[in-house]
């Protein structure tokens, strides 16, 4: 009803609880609350929307949804598989990623930098391809007939293919429009240079796919963080974020940027939780404990499992022995170890592994420094090889003592404090040290090799010590 006073018209009044309001908060804390009979439009309020649809939770899944990123992954696929054979010889690091692929399809152990999950999925791409493992991958050569070569790309290519569809799924859960998640989509499927090394063997395509998944994981969580924290689908989606952080780090090292990103994240949500004045101090150590179970633990534990298959896999003796301890070459099958005595005499032929993480064999050649001596250089070698070998010999002037009986050299076995020569069994001469300055080290002695079987001095003695 309209009634007429002072010139103005004006409304019925109408009980509170038949009103529309809104609620204002005061830089001061005090709030107005404004009253209207008709009904408030706050489509426009982008705080509203984002409100509600926190409220709807993470997107369903539905027929509907699947309609676009089937198109789309039809479309990567196409784009990824197309002619895939047509280069057929070894391009670029397909020459160690495959040799990778054939150590585990040959089970002989070698020695990378990289973890292993990455190369153990190509040696199962060679399985499933029907590959023996013989091939050499040498750089440029063509690839044999008898290897199919087109499914191990195959293999890898999927990788990048799955990473279209994992894009348009993380544009969904980061509430994009349908068209902002095409447009992401689009953008990983168009990647010229994402395309080109996603379609040889090598680990591109895999570290990248972990990563993406990584973050698609991360972006579910954190719309059930907001929606309905410890619920079921709260910790499924935490530790499937783990598990794809621990794929990432398995791959690639370079996968800690990965695990950078999640970190941060993590700690600004806990950060922001502290300040919540309503949140309980169990609840708040609840959720510390569920991110270092998920976070930390699963992905440290997928990285240990990676390595556990490695080493159960690699179980014959490879190029990759030199690298490892002598106890661990002894349980390797096809190596010479049992061949060996426990105890050395003079006599013996051996080779000599630094002790130290990683450290090389004792080794020489027929090149000589550039400076200094101007003698046979002696280096570390990680690798097998001849000139690793060295021959325990009698200091000079000892006496040699003869058998009587069959008229040969006695074996006399070395002891701790035994003074011994090293003579190089490739080219004979004896390991030296002097003081020469090393040419690196230069507060060091430079050791060198220098002469034969009848000249040297008493700095071709080298004194042996036995620690327990």
């Amino acid at each position: 009803m309209l009634a007429v006073g002072d010139g103005l018209r004006k409304r019925q009044q109408l009980p509170p609880d038949q009103l529309s309001h809104q609620t204002f908060l005061n830089p001061n804390g005090t709030k107005n609350i404004y009253y209207s009979s008709a009904p408030i439009d706050d489509s426009d309020n982008k705080e509203t929307k984002f409100a509600k649809q926190l409220a709807d939770g993470p997107q369903p899944f539905s027929i509907r949804n699947y309609i676009i990123p089937l198109i789309l992954t039809l479309i990567s696929c196409f784009t990824h598989f197309y002619k895939i054979s047509w280069a057929d010889y070894v391009v670029w690091d397909e020459a160690h990623f495959g040799k990778f692929a054939s150590h585990y399809i040959k089970h002989t152990f070698y020695f990378d930098v990289h973890p292993p999950l990455g190369k153990i999925l190509l040696g199962l791409s060679g399985v499933l391809a029907g590959y023996d493992g013989s091939f050499g991958f040498e750089s440029g050569a063509k690839y044999p007939e008898g290897l199919n070569y087109t499914a191990m790309r195959v293999f890898c290519a999927a990788f990048g293919a799955g990473m279209v569809p994992v894009a348009y799924f993380t544009g969904k859960q980061l509430k994009l429009s349908e068209l902002g998640s095409v447009l992401l989509a689009l953008m990983t499927l168009t990647d010229t240079a994402l395309l080109a090394i996603s379609r040889f063997i090598l680990l591109d395509s895999m570290l990248l796919f972990f990563t993406c998944l990584s973050v698609y994981t991360l972006t579910c969580f954190r719309n059930y963080q907001k929606t309905e924290p410890f619920s079921p689908d709260w910790w499924l989606w935490l530790f499937l974020s783990g598990l794809s952080l621990g794929t990432v780090l398995s791959v690639k090292w370079v996968g800690l940027f990965a695990i950078a990103l999640v970190g941060l994240h993590t700690l600004e949500d806990l950060w922001e939780m502290l300040g919540d004045l309503k949140m309980s101090l169990k609840t708040y150590v609840w959720h510390w404990i569920a991110r270092v179970a998920c976070l930390i633990i699963v992905p440290v534990l997928v990285y240990i499992f990676s390595f556990y298959l490695h080493f159960l896999i690699l179980y014959k003796s490879g190029e990759g022995d030199a690298q490892m301890s002598s106890l661990f070459q002894a349980n390797l099958q096809g190596n010479n170890f049992h061949e060996n005595p426990l105890e050395l005499a003079f006599g013996s032929r051996i080779s000599l592994k630094n002790n130290g993480r990683g450290g090389g064999l004792l080794h020489s050649h027929i090149q000589r420094y550039p400076t200094g001596s101007e003698q046979q250089q002696v280096t570390c070698y990680h690798h097998k090889d001849s000139n690793n070998e060295f021959f325990v010999s009698r200091p000079w002037g000892a006496e040699i003592n003869i058998n009587q009986t069959t008229g040969e050299e006695e074996i006399v076995k070395v002891k701790h404090g035994d003074i011994i020569r090293l003579v190089h069994a490739q080219t004979f001469r004896n390991l030296h040290s002097h003081s020469v300055k090393a040419p690196l080290t230069t507060s060091e002695n430079e050791v060198s090799c220098y002469g034969n079987a009848t000249t040297g001095d008493s700095n071709d003695h080298w004194r042996v010590e036995v620690i327990n």
